[in-house]
């Protein structure tokens, strides 16, 4: 018990080179809906995101997506308020901007939080969210 077969492993392997296809071929991608996530501590934080339409290249990258990560970063973030306090935050590869919108609910909140991402819909993904949540 608790080994894995190369059978599995390779299937599994096989998998994950797998490149999904577009869902949308011949037209535009499907627009962005809403997601509402709330914290104990912070509340809810609405976020735009265009998940599950396809492979990485149908929605602009894996910015667009909300990963497990980002909840735990936001859950170290609410629990560690103190350490932002008054500081300049920089994220790189914001995303959806989830984190920045629950770093901006903190009190006393960071002084400046400045995201980055590497493409004009994910920058204009993040401004479209901080819009939603008065940011």
């Amino acid at each position: 018990p608790g080994e894995m077969h190369d059978d599995l492993i390779e299937w599994y392997t096989q998998q994950l080179q797998m490149q999904p296809k577009p869902q949308h071929e011949g037209g535009p991608p499907p627009p962005p809906f809403h997601k509402t996530y709330c914290t104990p501590r912070v509340g809810c934080v609405t976020v735009s995101v265009k998940e599950g339409f396809g492979g990485y290249e149908t929605v602009g990258g894996t910015g667009f997506s909300i990963w497990e990560a980002a909840f735990v970063l936001c859950d170290f973030v609410e629990s560690s308020a103190h350490v932002f306090a008054g500081k300049s935050v920089l994220e790189l590869g914001a995303g959806c901007g989830l984190t920045a919108v629950v770093l901006s609910r903190l009190s006393p909140a960071p002084c400046r939080i400045i995201m980055t991402d590497h493409t004009q819909p994910l920058i204009q993904g993040i401004e479209r969210n901080m819009a939603i949540n008065g940011v």
